[in-house]
């Protein structure tokens, strides 16, 4: 039995959709970093929303800013947590989105490259049974 051999475009269009997976498993790993950094910091927010929360009006709170610990206002504090909890939601939606659509385009990736396979299998039967 005669070894196939596979044709150069056929080669050059396998090495490109496998190039194309290994770019968007790398995009969904650096997403999924980016998302799971940005659930901590959110974590974190809450917790000080919540600490803030349990601290009774008039008393002094201060925030470190570098070396500094400078007086803030307990209601500009909480204010200031709330837009920051606020504007990480929004990056983890935008982060999920992210996530969510390099994911949709891999598995159509992965579908055409099976379809691509399978194709080529039946070349491969059909060249077989005409030897």
């Amino acid at each position: 039995m005669a070894d196939t051999v596979v044709p150069d475009a056929t080669k050059t269009k396998l090495e490109a959709i496998m190039q194309t997976m290994i770019a968007l498993q790398k995009d969904a790993s650096e997403a999924m970093s980016a998302v799971m950094g940005l659930k901590n910091q959110f974590l974190e927010n809450q917790l000080v929303a919540k600490e803030l929360d349990d601290v009774p009006d008039g008393t002094a709170v201060y925030k470190l800013v570098g070396p500094v610990l400078l007086a803030e206002e307990l209601e500009e504090a909480r204010t200031n947590v709330r837009t920051r909890l606020n504007k990480i939601s929004e990056q983890l939606q935008a982060g999920n989105n992210r996530v969510h659509a390099i994911e949709t385009e891999m598995e159509q990736k992965r579908a055409s490259l099976i379809a691509f396979q399978t194709e080529l299998q039946k070349q491969e039967m059909s060249q077989m049974q005409t030897m």
